[in-house]
């Protein structure tokens, strides 16, 4: 399916898509010293704060909420222990969206490649190949739907394979 993108200026995002979460990572023991044990925290984009009309509850917690208070946006990890993510009350988002003539896409991509591995700090140069997949999602009538799933396959060359073989 086609997708055709266009700028939405008065909904602050500048570009035809934009992402939607930024993320604020400090490592304990860094260059600053600020902070003992590492985290991560997930913020939504500016665009998103404008378009959703989103509030910070208050200066204490990175929680935000929409005009009558409700929340409508936070970091689960800041409460219980796992990984952190942008978590946005989903009707609302949708809504919101639509209301700024906004449609949500998500794209999950990632990549996994085959080493001969180290031996004693070197590199035994064996490579099996690299695989790179992408798939896109949409909403279509409330639920959510994949547009398809691109796959990549980087070949290695004969001397990376017969290396990797050697292994």
């Amino acid at each position: 399916m086609p997708i055709e993108l266009t700028q939405n200026l008065s909904a602050g995002i500048k570009t035809p898509y934009a992402g939607i979460v930024e993320s604020l990572n400090a490592e304990g023991n860094g260059n600053d010293n600020s902070v003992d044990d590492g985290f991560s925290l997930y913020l939504p984009s500016s665009g998103v704060i404008k378009t959703l009309d989103l509030h910070l509850r208050s200066g204490k917690v990175p929680e935000y909420v929409d005009a009558g208070g409700t929340l409508r946006w936070q970091d689960p990890s800041l409460r219980q222990r796992g990984s952190g993510a942008g978590v946005a009350s989903r009707d609302y988002f949708v809504s919101k969206l639509a209301s700024a003539e906004l449609e949500p896409v998500w794209v999950l991509a990632g990549e996994k490649n085959v080493y001969a591995g180290n031996d004693v700090g070197v590199s035994m140069g064996g490579f099996g190949g690299s695989l790179y997949h992408t798939t896109a999602f949409a909403m279509e009538a409330g639920v959510l739907k994949s547009f398809g799933t691109k796959t990549e396959f980087h070949a290695p060359n004969a001397e990376q394979l017969d290396k990797l073989k050697a292994r």
